[in-house]
């Protein structure tokens, strides 16, 4: 395999390894933030979360796809290493970007949540 190859591989399996990670810790730690240990929310605020992650899934792998390419020769470990770090660098940025969005608007919409009712203690 040579190190343009391998440098590919490495990389959807970093980045995707990555992607995976963030929308699981969203997905585990979101549904708590929303619901606020209401029962009844539950359901409608799960459904809200998929959609969110299918959203966030589907944007990150078209900027995984779309930033797959190399524009320098890779004839070495050493410069496969350069280029899988800088891409992978790259997608964690904008991940973390993403993430960071997402984590306000959840708090955005529990805030909203609790200014519409009687009992706002939070």
């Amino acid at each position: 395999m040579t190190p343009l190859i391998s440098t590919y591989v490495a990389y959807l399996i970093i980045t995707i390894g990555i992607m995976l990670f963030v929308s699981h810790k969203l997905r585990v730690h979101g549904l708590p933030i929303l619901t606020d240990g209401q029962e009844q929310r539950k359901p409608l605020m799960g459904s809200w979360i998929s959609l969110v992650l299918v959203g966030f899934n589907l944007a990150t792998l078209g900027i995984i796809s779309y930033t797959l390419a190399v524009q320098s020769k890779v004839e070495s470990a050493d410069k496969a290493i350069e280029v899988l770090s800088q891409k992978v660098g790259v997608i964690v940025m904008l991940i973390a970007g993403v993430h960071f969005v997402l984590t306000i608007s959840f708090g955005i919409i529990r805030r909203a949540y609790y200014s519409n009712t009687e009992d706002f203690n939070a």
